[in-house]
């Protein structure tokens, strides 16, 4: 009976360690617990913020990405939908709209299915099919034999359409104008090999149309004429290279009509003058 207080007191010390103990190794967990989400947390958070920026890499390569970028925060102030040459406004998943209209969802998905290269691809190539889209029009460049451009512009389907330059051997400009159709409409300038203008008036379907004027090397005036769908229809004036005046009168329907004068270089009225009906002199 003398040592029961003994192991009593023994027994008690035995559970106080124990119960130490299990705490001990309870915290010892709960810290683990801890520390394990803590580095998950930060794995996930260095995942992330990686994929954001590989995100925003594959966007900066394809020029989306910026607050004006579609789909990446909102299409930027005066950034204007995608259109056509032919000047039809695309739809998102109409046929020829491109990929950046579907929003960065569809490229997400690409780049987590480890596409992104061929995404890349893909998307400029629909970018270019947008813009061609509805026309066949191509810049057509044309050359000398030395490679100097001759000729340069816009085809339809083999057709010439819109602005057209064309060169003399050197680079310096010969005539320029606007086709329609493969034919020359509106004003059209033509230039001597030395860089003086040589003529100029307006097409209506490859025809001469409206005043004409034409002038020498030098730059001085050699006609000036009206003319009508093709045929010389009004007042002419031609010039000696001197600047004397040469002809003078009015043409009807490609015809001589009415008073004209001719004269000689040094101004002397000549015989030719008269009056004239249909092309004709009577008088």
């Amino acid at each position: 009976m003398r040592q029961l207080p003994i192991l009593c007191t023994f027994l008690l010390c035995a559970l106080i360690f124990a119960w130490n103990a299990s705490h001990r190794d309870g915290g010892s967990v709960a810290s683990g617990e801890e520390r394990f989400a803590v580095e998950v947390a930060r794995a996930a958070g260095t995942a992330g913020q990686r994929g954001e920026d590989q995100g925003a890499h594959q966007l900066d390569g394809l020029g989306l990405s910026g607050p004006s970028a579609p789909g990446v925060g909102g299409r930027g102030a005066g950034v204007p939908e995608p259109v056509g040459l032919s000047g039809t406004q695309r739809k998102p998943g109409a046929p020829g709209a491109t990929q950046r209209e579907s929003g960065a969802a569809s490229l997400a998905d690409t780049l987590d299915a480890g596409e992104g290269g061929d995404a890349q691809t893909r998307m400029r190539e629909a970018r270019i099919a947008a813009l061609t889209a509805g026309t066949e029009r191509q810049h057509v460049v044309e050359r000398y034999p030395n490679g100097e451009v001759r000729a340069e512009g816009a085809m339809v389907d083999g057709a010439r359409e819109g602005p057209w330059v064309e060169y003399w051997p050197g680079g310096k400009p010969r005539s320029e104008g606007r086709y329609e159709s493969d034919q020359r409409v509106d004003d059209w300038s033509f230039w001597h090999d030395n860089g003086v203008l040589k003529a100029g008036g307006a097409y209506d379907a490859d025809l001469r149309h409206g005043d004409w004027s034409s002038y020498s090397r030098e730059g001085r005036p050699r006609s000036a004429t009206v003319y009508r769908r093709g045929r010389r229809d009004g007042f002419e004036r031609e010039w000696f290279s001197n600047g004397q005046v040469r002809s003078e009168g009015s043409w009807r329907n490609d015809l001589r009509e009415g008073e004209w004068r001719f004269y000689d270089y040094e101004g002397r009225l000549d015989r030719l003058s008269g009056l004239y009906r249909a092309g004709q002199k009577v008088r």
